[in-house]
């Protein structure tokens, strides 16, 4: 399954993307933010499933070093958590990734970034991966697009949660407003234990 995540529009303090497949809209998201804080409340669905994610405390969470923590809920009720942590290892070995506990399961995220090519967002569930999620290296007025390849619906749906909680502890900016302008991320990965997390024939499995 191969999807485009566009952001539609970037006001003060709300930004909306639509998910969008094949030119149909399936599904979009809101992320909305305050000018006193740097948090936000994440409003979004995917083929009709509804989902929020909202910041919270991270001193329940069994994780190393859990930061920046956002709760997930579907219909009122709290059934997961997404947050950055750090893997095991002296400090040349070891780096930060994203990390989602939900009804049960985990899943990481780890990036990867590759100069010119742009950020390669690798999505497992255990050791096996199931989505990957390309960020571009150039933006264009501030407006941030992600491409999606998934296995299967199921791990799109994961995917794009994951990609609207990286939006809203990156790039979002409550205040600001949108203006002309080009900014480029050219920066490369070094890490040699994350750049293993990167299968580059990946997307072929994924294309319908």
């Amino acid at each position: 399954m191969v999807f485009d995540i566009i952001q539609a529009s970037k006001e003060m303090c709300k930004d909306e993307f639509g998910v969008n497949k094949a030119h149909n809209q399936i599904g979009g998201f809101y992320v909305q933010g305050s000018l006193v804080s740097i948090d936000a409340e994440i409003t979004g669905n995917l083929c009709g499933k509804r989902f929020v994610m909202k910041h919270g405390n991270a001193n329940s969470i069994d994780a190393k070093k859990p930061y920046r923590p956002y709760y997930i809920s579907n219909n009122g009720m709290v059934n997961g958590v997404i947050y950055e942590t750090e893997s095991d290892g002296g400090w040349l070995k070891k780096y930060e990734f994203t990390q989602m506990q939900l009804r049960g399961m985990t899943y990481d995220l780890y990036s990867v970034a590759l100069g010119k090519e742009g950020t390669k967002s690798l999505l497992y569930c255990g050791n096996r991966q199931i989505a990957q999620i390309d960020s571009e290296s150039i933006v264009y007025n501030d407006l941030h697009n992600y491409r999606v390849y998934a296995v299967d619906e199921f791990s799109s749906e994961i995917a794009v949660m994951f990609a609207a909680y990286l939006y809203a502890i990156g790039p979002f900016e409550p205040g600001k407003k949108v203006k002309s302008s080009v900014t480029k991320y050219y920066s490369k990965t070094t890490n040699k234990n994350l750049l293993l997390k990167y299968n580059p024939n990946f997307i072929k499995s994924t294309v319908e």
